[in-house]
């Protein structure tokens, strides 16, 4: 059965997490179900939040999907940021209404805590 396990998840591109208590046929039994879900797209949960209905930039990063507000004229100064729902946690979201700067475009490493903004013109 690891054996079996171990080459299952070389096959989904997937790693073997450290530290978890159950055992291997219970891990197999669960990849097998999350290989299904995807290839039927039949998911377990579907989960809805609210996001802009028009945006200048938009990201989506190792779970958190982030967006700038579109302006009507010239960049925007609101960016939000939704980190996507998991089984044990809800969507939450954070807003922030003005950056200080108008920004044109952004990217994001959740993984480090970092935006990087580019921003419209030279900030005063």
């Amino acid at each position: 059965m690891q054996l079996q396990y171990k080459i299952e998840l070389e096959a989904e591109g997937l790693v073997d997490g450290v530290g978890c208590p159950l055992p291997v046929a219970e891990r197999y039994k669960l990849l097998m179900e999350r290989r299904k879900r995807w290839r039927y797209l039949a998911w377990w949960q579907a989960t809805t939040f609210p996001a802009p209905a028009s945006c200048q930039a938009y990201e989506l990063v190792d779970g958190v999907f982030a967006s700038s507000r579109s302006m009507t004229l010239g960049a925007s100064r609101q960016i939000s940021f939704t980190r996507l729902p998991a089984p044990s946690e809800p969507a939450r979201t954070t807003e922030r209404e003005d950056l200080g700067v108008p920004i044109r475009d952004f990217a994001i490493d959740p993984s480090q805590d970092l935006v990087a903004l580019v921003v419209d013109g030279v900030p005063e």
